[in-house]
């Protein structure tokens, strides 16, 4: 069942390239961001129909994080290219902007000073051991038919290790040990396409 149900995420692999990336439309997509935040606090419609550039035609896994001080705010994202790019950093902006309840929700105030960094799924493969890890290049998608997790390559600054890194994406995701051996266990390495 796992491996039909990651041939959407391997389809999308390397359909767009770093240098369609100007810094105009980086700036948009920033921008985006926030501006989809904002609309979600006072339920406003966020309207896409400015971004008529061809990448965001490509339906694309996409991460958005927030930070406040050089620290992370919120965070979120899917591998999955369930949308097109212009819908996936809109709906990722405000699960972003949710996602850290502890500390609440982010407001208006706080939305002026946050910088935005969104991470845009690029090259995706299956691996069948840590060791095939490229070490501040990949990410990894980790998940059964009931858990998954994923690690952005800026993960690799907190887990330094293969190992390290590959065994707490396990525990984030609430894997044990004899996960492992499960026929229904899928890993995936991953690149992004970093917009900061």
């Amino acid at each position: 069942m796992l491996e039909r149900d990651i041939k959407d995420i391997l389809s999308t692999s390397g359909t767009l390239k770093e240098e369609q990336f100007t810094p105009d439309l980086k700036q948009k997509i920033k921008d985006m961001v926030k501006e989809s935040i904002f609309c979600s606090l006072y339920r406003h419609t966020h309207f896409l129909n400015h971004c008529t550039e061809d990448v965001f035609k490509v339906k694309k896994g996409v991460f958005v994080t927030l930070y406040k001080d050089g620290h992370v705010r919120g965070c979120y994202g899917y591998i999955r290219p369930h949308y097109y790019l212009a819908s996936g950093v809109s709906i990722m902006a405000k699960g972003a902007g949710e996602s850290f309840p502890w500390i609440g929700f982010v407001n208006e105030e706080e939305l002026k000073n946050l910088e935005v960094e969104v991470s845009i799924v690029d090259k995706v493969r299956k691996i069948e051991s840590y060791e095939e890890l490229e070490p501040d290049v990949d990410g990894l998608h980790v998940e059964t038919v009931i858990k998954q997790h994923d690690f952005l390559p800026r993960m690799w600054k907190r887990y330094w290790d293969k190992k390290y890194f590959f065994s707490n994406n396990m525990v984030k995701a609430k894997l044990e040990a004899k996960d492992l051996d499960e026929k229904e266990f899928i890993a995936l390495a991953f690149t992004t396409i970093k917009i900061k």
